[in-house]
C-alpha cells in the first residue's frame, strides 16, 4: 500500500520540478535573470540582430 503511494509522490515532484524548469526557461527567453545561463544573453543578441 505504501509503494503506489510513494510512486505517486516521486512522480508528481518529477512533474512539478520539469515544469517550474519550463517556466525557468521561459523566463530567461523573455529577459535576463539571476538563475539565466551566460550563454542565453548571447543568444538574445544573435536573435536581436538577426530579426533587426
Amino acid at each position: 500500500m505504501k509503494a503506489p503511494l510513494l510512486i505517486a509522490f516521486i512522480i508528481l515532484g518529477v512533474l512539478g520540478a520539469s515544469s517550474a524548469l519550463a517556466m525557468m526557461n521561459n523566463a530567461c527567453k523573455s529577459s535576463h535573470h539571476a538563475w539565466c545561463a551566460p550563454n542565453s544573453e548571447l543568444r538574445h543578441a544573435k536573435i536581436g540582430r538577426s530579426q533587426g
